[in-house]
């Protein structure tokens, strides 16, 4: 009996040392950080301070205003007509404006299109307040609303003027933020947009020329777009990382107890701060490469390919990474999917305008490339559009009704 306990005994022994020294050479391999390396130049960030001709001013006063105003068209995309979404966005609207009587207000009081600027105040840590984006969406839904509502009255002059407001807000945002999240909030702007405009041609076609230069978007602008927040995005994410790598031990000792104080050495330095620098700046540049390379529905290839989850060597870094990047690479989708409904929506309308005989020929000679392999006109004359990213376009126009002869 003495000799199985004791054979028992050994064994566990064993096994707990192989823990241990697997254990050890896993941290000895991943103790060392990479050599530093430069910063890229194209990932560095300026900071900028807001000026007082700042559109985002006007918003921080009312910053505590109710903003939450539903939007009902979001599900309407793949269909082609939105009339029941938008009998229920009109009672939303009407309900909201009532509450947010500062924002409405302030939102009327915007200076003409010519006279907004952006400057927004780049975080520098993930509880820095972020711009009132929020606010901005909120007023620029608030003017397709009151465009909708001149449409329905018969009003068209009204309807148009107010939706070049609502595309002057869009425009700024797009073509002078900084910030992820104000890239996201000009493209939520120009979704919103786009299904409100289809279903204005869908109503009065031959009003559709009209609206065709509030639906067309040089892709330019996204592509100028990206540059700018993908620096300022990279930047962040670097300074996260380096503030985690100081304060892994700081931050746990306190909350932890006596594990997270006999832990956090080795979370510290084991996170290799400067590896994870090194890995994103790869990805980031290689998606600003292929930006200034590519056209925008050409971007779902995605940057760098990070590596594969879990790695003897860098592990900490590598999986934290692997996690991140599809994230970003959605970004990627989702800007695609939204030059191609564009594109299909331009044209869509600009079809309208145009003599029925020459439609044909007109149509395949402009849809080319991403749009043209996408794009499926059915034998009812609808259009169909395939996008990138199917299980997240619920507010993207993703079917157009059949042209009127």
């Amino acid at each position: 009996m003495r000799r199985v306990l004791k054979a028992v005994l050994l064994t566990v022994l064993g096994l707990l040392g192989l823990v241990v020294l697997v254990a050890a050479a896993w941290f000895l391999s991943n103790v060392r950080d990479a050599e530093p390396k430069p910063w890229p130049q194209a990932l560095t960030v300026a900071p900028a301070l807001p000026g007082d001709d700042n559109l985002l001013i006007p918003f921080e006063a009312v910053r505590g205003s109710r903003n939450s105003l539903p939007w009902e068209l979001k599900d309407c995309g793949a269909q082609g007509d939105c009339r029941e979404a938008l009998d229920k966005q009109v009672i939303a609207w009407e309900r909201w404006k009532a509450a947010a009587a500062d924002l409405v207000k302030t939102c009327e009081q915007l200076p003409p299109a010519a006279d907004l600027r952006l400057r927004e105040r780049l975080p520098e840590r993930p509880q820095d307040p972020l711009p009132t984006y929020s606010l901005v969406l909120g007023c620029h839904t608030h003017w397709l609303m009151v465009g909708e509502q001149a449409q329905r009255r018969g009003d068209g002059a009204a309807a148009l003027d107010a939706l070049q407001r609502a595309d002057a807000i869009a425009r700024t945002v797009s073509e002078q933020t900084r910030l992820l999240i104000g890239y996201l909030v000009s493209q939520g702007m120009t979704r919103r947009q786009l299904l409100l405009v289809r279903e204005w041609a869908r109503r009065d076609p031959d009003r559709a020329g009209d609206w065709l230069p509030l639906v067309r978007w040089d892709e330019a602008v996204w592509k100028r777009g990206l540059a700018r927040w993908v620096p300022t995005e990279a930047q962040f994410g670097r300074g996260v990382m380096v503030d985690l790598a100081a304060q892994t031990c700081s931050a746990t000792a306190p909350t932890d107890g006596w594990w997270g104080r006999l832990t956090c050495p080795i979370a510290s330095r084991t996170l290799q701060s400067e590896y994870a620098q090194q890995q994103a700046a790869t990805y980031w540049m290689s998606v600003m490469d292929q930006a200034r390379q590519h056209p925008l529905d050409e971007l779902p290839a995605h940057g760098a390919v990070a590596e594969p989850g879990w790695r003897w060597f860098h592990t900490l870094p590598t999986v934290l990474w692997s996690i991140a990047q599809p994230a970003f690479d959605q970004y990627l989708e989702r800007t695609a999917d939204l030059a191609l409904a564009t594109q299909a929506t331009a044209l869509w309308i600009e079809v309208h305008t145009m003599p029925v005989a020459d439609r044909p020929a007109w149509l395949k000679q402009r849809t080319r490339g991403e749009l043209a392999a996408r794009l499926t006109i059915t034998p009812e004359g609808e259009w169909v559009l395939r996008p990138w990213r199917p299980q997240d376009v619920t507010e993207l126009p993703l079917r157009w009704p059949a042209i009127r002869s």
